[in-house]
């Protein structure tokens, strides 16, 4: 039977490249106290150097999308406040032209 090939997290990746940008120690020092071998350190260090400028423009992407979303939202609540607030204007003014007078008992004329 064959052996099976390790898998590495993404998180785990991330970790190992970071450091090896940092350069506080060789990438065969980071080889070896995480048991992996110096080329897939390389490997992911070049990954993220690559990959970078696009996830700080995916993350503006993302956040723009998601201000849009809450904005429409917003206007969509905003919307049906206002046409609350005219229903309830007019029901209130309906109401507005009947005042009831107050009776006299015991008054003669």
């Amino acid at each position: 039977m064959g052996k099976h090939r390790r898998q590495f997290s993404a998180e785990l990746k991330a970790k190992i490249a970071v450091e090896a940008l940092k350069g506080q120690r060789t990438v065969q020092e980071i080889a070896s106290s995480y048991s992996v071998h110096p080329n897939q350190v390389t490997n992911w260090k070049k990954q993220l150097l690559d990959f970078s400028p696009e996830a700080f423009a995916a993350g503006r992407a993302l956040s723009d999308q998601a201000d849009e979303q809450l904005r429409t939202e917003l206007y969509a609540q905003i919307g049906k406040l206002k046409v609350e607030l005219l229903c309830r204007s007019r029901h209130s003014n309906s109401y507005a032209g009947f005042r009831i007078m107050p009776t006299r008992l015991g008054r003669r004329r």
